[in-house]
């Protein structure tokens, strides 16, 4: 969990313009919303980043959600 903590030290540098980017566009009103494929571990995830807005639709942070889709793809093949 990283609430209040700064969100680039929570990501491997590799990956820090990238995330910069996302907030940039997030702050700007660009996008609201990113969607990322990853593998970790041998396992497909899909990382989303959500742009976090109040009232007024000012950003105030942002969500990030990790999905593990290995159970999916499990069951698409198995049934």
């Amino acid at each position: 969990m990283a609430i209040g903590r700064d969100v680039y030290s929570c990501h491997p540098p590799k990956i820090e313009m990238m995330v910069r980017s996302i907030i940039g566009d997030f702050k700007s009103g660009t996008r609201d919303k990113v969607s990322v494929w990853m593998e970790k571990e041998g396992i497909p995830v899909l990382v989303e980043y959500i742009a976090v807005r109040d009232d007024n639709g000012q950003y105030i942070g942002t969500m990030e959600c990790v999905l593990d889709r290995g159970a999916f793809i499990y069951f698409d093949f198995c049934c």
